[in-house]
């Protein structure tokens, strides 16, 4: 089963002390002056000899879409907060009447703070949001601005733009989740990822082949009732 990982953010399944060694592993092998390593350092620091494990953090943190190793790591914190917060909402009992969903509700204190969450995440990537009762895409952080559909699941969000690319992701060839340590299951359909037949990871959210389809099929059926 070929598993995809979202190309923004970190992925779920890598913290601080991963992209801590790969920099002390990129550090070793720049000294050593293997090829691959100095064309990665290479947009960054000209010179191998000055690069110290500072500096390779700090290409490691670039690599990743972040401009200093401190916003990579204030992002790791926020993407395991909304993860945690995410299987906590999973978990509540989705109300079913109408007066369920009170303001001071259990599901309504843990949708704001999903809410809440997301908002800071989305402003790590210059996607502020300033009402925090707007629902933000947990693949990009984008806010949901009208224009676009944006397809919830349990605890998350998915807009009509990485729907798209996660389709296009899925063409090629992921690697093995046997290669890999664990993944989410899918946040949509909550199968496991060795009962799906490719699965997009991203951030704290995954999404399986299915319910890409789905949302695919949601989005197009939207487009032709708005042109009718």
């Amino acid at each position: 089963m070929p598993v995809t990982r979202f190309p923004i953010g970190v992925p779920a399944d890598v913290n601080l002390n991963d992209v801590r060694s790969r920099a002390k592993a990129l550090l070793r092998s720049a000294h050593a002056g293997e090829s691959v390593a100095l064309e990665r350092i290479k947009p960054y620091f000209e010179d191998p000899s000055s690069l110290t494990l500072q500096r390779a953090q700090l290409v490691i943190a670039r690599e990743h879409g972040f401009s200093s190793w401190h916003k990579l790591k204030d992002f790791v914190d926020a993407r395991d907060a909304l993860a945690d917060c995410q299987r906590k909402q999973a978990s509540l009992p989705f109300p079913k009447e109408r007066a369920d969903f009170r303001r001071d509700s259990e599901w309504q204190r843990g949708a704001r703070e999903l809410r809440r969450l997301t908002c800071v995440i989305a402003e790590m990537f210059d996607a502020t949001v300033d009402d925090t009762d707007t629902p933000c895409c947990t693949f990009c952080f984008d806010p949901h601005d009208g224009t676009k559909k944006l397809i919830a699941g349990i605890a998350n969000f998915i807009c009509q733009r990485c729907v798209d690319q996660c389709a296009r992701l899925m063409k090629s060839p992921g690697k093995s989740a046997d290669d890999d340590r664990d993944y989410l299951p899918c946040s949509f359909c909550m199968k496991p990822a060795t009962q799906v037949k490719s699965i997009v990871t991203a951030s704290n959210s995954s999404i399986c082949n299915e319910c890409v389809e789905l949302c695919v099929t949601i989005i197009a059926e939207g487009t032709q009732a708005d042109s009718s």
